[in-house]
């Protein structure tokens, strides 16, 4: 959703119309702009929007099963009336969401073991053309699934023809970049321990230092059976 106002943000300055390559993966060689195939509707902009600037990269949620909720009120008014329901964030247990106000006493696990964002999973067949309900909006959408992921779900490398909406991956041989809360970047395997790679989503739960130190690394089969 565009920021609310009497003129589009995409007007102002069509910031939902360029690309910005810091954000693509060069590993999936994607050039953007790209075209508004399906013809999305934004509120507080003169629709459809031509083009749109996406992301390869996506914020961390928490170790739930949703990564999105509604599309958002059509004004700042519809909240402060009660036109609008929030709906309830409380379910949510990583670091952005719905109007997430998340600081550091928060994160409990601590900062250097606790995801911040990660490179996101797409379906190979539809690096472009915006037929991947999680990579059909601009980048600046909000609570999405074009740029929020949860870890409900392990990660995995991009698949020609599975589409999942929810799950952080990559084009990558073997592993997926996630960026952890205090700047440092993990190259986490693909066949981390799934609840391992939850808990490194969950601001709540208590530090494990050796199974972050496992999940930080891509260790090869042999040690992956020693540990």
């Amino acid at each position: 959703m565009s920021m609310p106002g009497s003129s589009s943000i995409c007007q102002r300055f069509p910031a939902c119309g360029i690309q910005l390559p810091l954000f693509l993966c060069p590993s999936r060689g994607r050039i953007g702009p790209f075209g508004n195939n399906g013809n999305t509707n934004y509120f507080n902009t003169a629709d459809p929007v031509p083009s749109l600037t996406r992301a390869d990269y996506a914020a961390n949620v928490g170790d739930v099963q949703s990564d999105e909720m509604s599309s958002g009120p059509a004004s700042l008014a519809d909240v402060d009336n009660g036109t609008y329901a929030l709906g309830n964030t409380d379910l949510y247990t990583g670091i952005v969401f719905r109007r997430s106000k998340i600081t550091f006493a928060m994160i409990r696990r601590g900062m250097s073991n606790t995801y911040m964002a990660g490179e996101k999973y797409l379906n190979a067949d539809q690096y472009g053309d915006g037929s991947d309900g999680s990579d059909n909006e601009n980048m600046y959408f909000g609570f999405d699934n074009d740029i929020c992921r949860d870890t409900y779900s392990p990660p995995m490398q991009d698949l020609a023809g599975f589409p999942d909406q929810q799950r952080f991956g990559s084009n990558h041989t073997g592993s997926v970049n996630m960026l952890y809360c205090d700047g440092s970047v993990g190259n986490i395997s693909f066949s981390v321990d799934p609840a391992i790679h939850k808990s490194a989503s969950n601001r709540r739960a208590s530090a494990n230092q050796n199974a972050t130190a496992w999940a930080r690394r891509s260790p090869t089969p042999a040690q992956e059976n020693v540990e």
